[in-house]
């Protein structure tokens, strides 16, 4: 989506989906957003919870759509964007070590252990091997 109009931002989003969701016009409200990196993106918002689960049903198919780069992804508040960025960092520490490291939901597994986010120390500790995904 090249757009750099914000009023017709809705309309490319809305487009893009008809070709993938025909008959509906799931986007309410979009604008264009410049990061601190100065990438330009466009944000979102659905009609209704049940447009917003059928985008992410078909996530998958519009990566790569005209050449360009498509993130479907939840609005996160600060404090999990802030767990997001800790937590990728982390991880990137691990895989420079050789490690095997997943990210989920706000947690690492790193080899068979899973590190979990502590408020105190604003990092992640280990708490140790669990055979299924922990829940706090």
């Amino acid at each position: 989506i090249t757009t750099a109009q914000p009023s017709t931002a809705k309309d490319e989003v809305n487009k893009l989906l008809e070709t993938k969701i025909p008959a509906i016009k799931p986007i309410v409200d979009a604008k264009m957003i410049t990061t601190k990196k100065g990438e330009k993106k466009i944000v979102a918002t659905c009609k209704s919870y049940d447009d917003k689960i059928a985008i992410f049903k078909i996530k998958k198919s519009l990566k790569g759509h005209n050449n360009e780069k498509i993130f479907v992804n939840n609005d996160l508040t600060p404090e999990e964007s802030t767990i997001q960025f800790t937590a990728r960092k982390e991880a990137a520490a691990h895989r420079k070590n050789g490690k095997e490291v997943i990210i989920h939901e706000g947690k690492i597994k790193v080899d068979n252990d899973w590190w979990l986010y502590d408020e105190t120390t604003k990092g992640f500790t280990k708490k140790g091997n669990f055979h299924e995904r922990p829940y706090n």
